[in-house]
């Protein structure tokens, strides 16, 4: 158990395993606090490698059925132009 960010969390924040505070924690939030708290104290790393990068790439495109260097079949984006909708409103009384 030493060594795993619930523990950490419990460490920090001097909670024990049964502390109803600890227990609503939900993991994502326990990472969370954990990985604020690391970049908080060490810093940001200048680069961040992503070994399983290429693998999660291909879950999306199975997900989302399209493959990598498959040419879109859709129409070019629609460039869409957007009038200034606000009136200019000046305040020239002075109180």
């Amino acid at each position: 158990m030493q060594g795993t960010m619930e523990f950490w969390i419990r460490r920090k924040y001097n909670l024990l395993p049964n502390d109803p505070r600890f227990l609503a924690l939900t993991p994502a939030e326990i990472e969370a606090e954990y990985w604020a708290h690391q970049y908080a104290e060490k810093g940001v790393p200048d680069e961040i490698v992503d070994e399983n990068f290429d693998d999660n790439v291909e879950n999306m495109d199975a997900l989302f059925g399209t493959e990598p260097d498959e040419p879109s079949t859709t129409e070019p984006p629609v460039e869409l132009v957007v009038e200034n909708e606000f009136e200019d409103v000046i305040n020239d009384q002075r109180h």
